[in-house]
């Protein structure tokens, strides 16, 4: 629930749910200014390629938030036709941290009509503290900013062990929403 529904918190707390976690949603106003930045030393952030992309996309996508919170593995062909057929389908949004000739980061961004989302940002473990989140971040605002989309937004789970929060804080982006999960196992 949301995390200023203080009536409904109090509700599922007496009701005997217990709270298992928070989620944010964080968000940035590039009007107001935001950092530039290259590509880390040895990585190139490219456009990703409709055709070429899709399965190499899917599988960083699956592999980075395979420690995640819920994490359950999707097939490609369930995860491509997800994201293939949403409405605000725009591969100009979607970017590829290349290392050599291998992918070591995705960010997958969907536009809407006055923001822009960041649905997914993934960056392979063994590539991670190289500043490749922020590269992928920092060149989708540039997209979003040209397009007159001057916020952003993305949702990260608050006990994300990968240090992303610190991430998005430091380019600029902060919690303008919180949401609660409640959980309780029902037996018959």
């Amino acid at each position: 629930c949301a995390g200023v529904n203080a009536a409904k918190i109090r509700l599922l707390e007496e009701a005997g749910y217990p709270h298992v976690r928070s989620f944010f949603r964080m968000s940035i106003d590039l009007g107001a200014g935001y950092e530039k930045l290259r590509d880390p030393p040895g990585i190139a952030i490219r456009p990703f390629r409709l055709g070429v992309d899709e399965r190499a996309t899917h599988a960083v996508i699956e592999d980075s938030f395979s420690e995640h919170f819920g994490f359950s593995p999707r097939a490609f062909e369930t995860w491509w036709a997800r994201h293939a057929k949403h409405e605000r389908f725009d591969p100009d949004c979607w970017l590829l941290a290349w290392d050599g000739d291998r992918i070591a980061g995705a960010l997958l961004a969907f536009p809407f009509a006055d923001m822009g989302f960041v649905r997914e940002i993934g960056v392979l473990k063994a590539h991670r503290g190289r500043g490749i989140a922020t590269a992928l971040l920092l060149r989708v605002f540039d997209e979003f900013h040209r397009r007159d989309q001057n916020k952003v937004v993305l949702g990260v789970d608050s006990e994300n062990g990968t240090g992303a929060i610190r991430v998005y804080e430091r380019i600029g982006m902060r919690v303008d929403q919180r949401h609660e999960l409640f959980e309780k196992e029902v037996r018959p």
